[in-house]
């Protein structure tokens, strides 16, 4: 079943880019339709694409620099890479033994 939310491009383009709710307020409508429209058009929510974001940046720094410094790097808590890293079973970097 397709939403009845119409869209132009512009805002298709919007989608997973800011908070739905946020979406939501801007075009004056219903917070279900702004994420039943971005789901059936399999765009992921706008936290998760930050998190894959950062998450992609911290990989390709693991193992050489620490936690915290990657951490710095983009933009989240030392606490939140030591856990993805420990997730995916990475050892922890010389430099933080």
């Amino acid at each position: 079943m397709r939403p009845n939310l119409k869209l132009d491009e512009g805002q298709v383009a919007l989608l997973g880019t800011v908070p739905d709710r946020v979406l939501a307020e801007q075009w004056g409508v219903n917070l279900q339709q702004v994420t039943w429209a971005r789901q059936y058009r399999g765009i992921d929510a706008y936290l998760i694409r930050k998190s894959r974001e950062w998450q992609a940046r911290a990989q390709a720094l693991f193992g050489a620099l620490s936690d915290k410094d990657i951490a710095k790097q983009v933009g989240t808590s030392t606490r939140r890479i030591t856990l993805y890293r420990e997730n995916l079973g990475i050892p922890a970097s010389a430099k933080e033994l």
